[in-house]
Parts: C-alpha cells; sequence; structure tokens
C-alpha cells in the first residue's frame, strides 16, 4: 500500500504507517452536524546520504504546504483504502493541521532515511443536518405590574406623603434573542403578542454573516439571527420563552 497526497505518493510502497480517527460535532441541543476526520501518518523517506535525504525532507515540506489535496492510502491496485480524505465531499478540505514533525533523531536518521509524521484533517457535513440549530437563546423582559402609579409628594410644613397620582400603569416587555443556524440562516420566532400590543417601529432584526471554513464560495457555517420586539400593555402580559429548536 501507498500514500499519496494530492495524487503524487509521497513514500515508497509500503513505507508509511496510516492510522485514522473520527470525532463528532454535535448543536448545543445535542443533534449531530458534521464529523471530523483526521489521519495520522509516521513514514520513513528513503535516500542516500545528508545531501540526498536533506532535498527530499525539503520537497515534503513544500508539498504539504498545498493545502486542499486528498490524502489517501491507496490498496496495491491503486484503488482508495478506507484510510482516505478528499477535499471534494469536504466543507472544510483537508488540510495538513499537524506537522510535518522529524522528531527521530538516532539510528539511520541521515543515513539511509528521515523519519516523519504528520495529521491531515477534514470535517464532513452530516446529511439532512443543514437547517438545524447549532444555539439558541431567547428572553423576555419584564418591567412594571399596571398596578396603580404612586409618588411621594414634598409638603411644606410635613414630611412627604405617599399619593396614588393615576389608579394604573403599563406593563413594558422585551422579547429578544439569537440563532445560529448550521449552514442556513434561521427565521426568528414571530413576535408573542400582535399590534397594537406590539410597538412595531421598535421591532429589530439583526442578520450576522457566517464563518468561513473551507476554500470554497459555499463554505460557511453558523450563520447568526438576531432578534428584538417591544410590546406595551395596560394588562399584564405572560409568556416563557421558545423552546430551543431541535
Amino acid at each position: 500500500m501507498r500514500l499519496y497526497w494530492r495524487n503524487e505518493p509521497l513514500f515508497s510502497a509500503n513505507a508509511a504507517e496510516v492510522t485514522a480517527e473520527t470525532d463528532l460535532i454535535r448543536a448545543s441541543t445535542g443533534r449531530p452536524l458534521r464529523y471530523l476526520t483526521r489521519i495520522h501518518v509516521r513514514g520513513f523517506i528513503e535516500g542516500n546520504g545528508q545531501k540526498d535525504l536533506t532535498e527530499k525532507e525539503v520537497e515534503l515540506r513544500r508539498k504539504l504546504l498545498n493545502a486542499y489535496g486528498d490524502l489517501s492510502l491507496r490498496r496495491d491496485d491503486g484503488q482508495q483504502s478506507g484510510l482516505a480524505i478528499d477535499t471534494r465531499a469536504s466543507i472544510t478540505g483537508v488540510v495538513i493541521d499537524r506537522g510535518p514533525s522529524f522528531r527521530e533523531a538516532q539510528g539511520s536518521e541521515y543515513v539511509n532515511r528521515r523519519t516523519v509524521e504528520f495529521s491531515g484533517v477534514a470535517e464532513y457535513v452530516i446529511p439532512g443536518s443543514e437547517p438545524a440549530i447549532v444555539s439558541f437563546t431567547e428572553t423576555f423582559t419584564y418591567t412594571g405590574t399596571c398596578d396603580p402609579i404612586q409618588t411621594w409628594r414634598q409638603a411644606v410644613n410635613a414630611r412627604p406623603v405617599l399619593q396614588i397620582v393615576s389608579p394604573g400603569s403599563t406593563m413594558r416587555v422585551v422579547q429578544s434573542g439569537r440563532a445560529v443556524g448550521h449552514l442556513v440562516r434561521p427565521d426568528p420566532p414571530p413576535p408573542r403578542w400582535p399590534f397594537p400590543i406590539e410597538l412595531r417601529h421598535h421591532r429589530r432584526i439583526v442578520h450576522t454573516t457566517g464563518r468561513r471554513v473551507g476554500p470554497r464560495g459555499g463554505d460557511v457555517i453558523e450563520p447568526v439571527v438576531e432578534w428584538t420586539y417591544e410590546y406595551e400593555s395596560n394588562t399584564p402580559l405572560v409568556a416563557l420563552p421558545t423552546v430551543v429548536p431541535w
């Protein structure tokens, strides 16, 4: 078997130890969103003497710095084995994010071989998770109780007197929140109360760009929407925040 990067072999046949691991990336609700696959490589550059091995080491470093290729261990028949990550199917593209590291300094190092270690990594979207909500929070803030308005009135020759200046008041409520989508920007929840309780002229919706994770235009995750609705009523208002969407 032989290791390839960007369709070029990096080492001689059977001159690399290749392993892989996969981690699941979840939303705050626990919903699976993407999985991250990492391929670890411990390879052996074969050569003849210090000059030859140095040149091959420099060339390997140059190749691995060229990101967004496919990293695969191929079988003897040239087909990919199960140890492969490719850029086209990945939302991040494949990059070498660890190494190359040369930690061996004993034995035949710089005599007839150089031992190198590095890792390639890529993230893949789980089908059906595109419209998922990564995180969601909403708050209702209440001000006032609709009770009578009272105030302390100063007297000229006596202590202040508590007086009711209006038999009733209003309650003000602010509904605000923030939602982060996976690949699709979420819609804000609708106002909890209709006009005229909602002060429509105070309504506020904010769209924020997502996070770029790959080289292509569509490799963007976690677009954000924020909302603020204000209400006022002469009778008490009661509501609870929206349940976190799945």
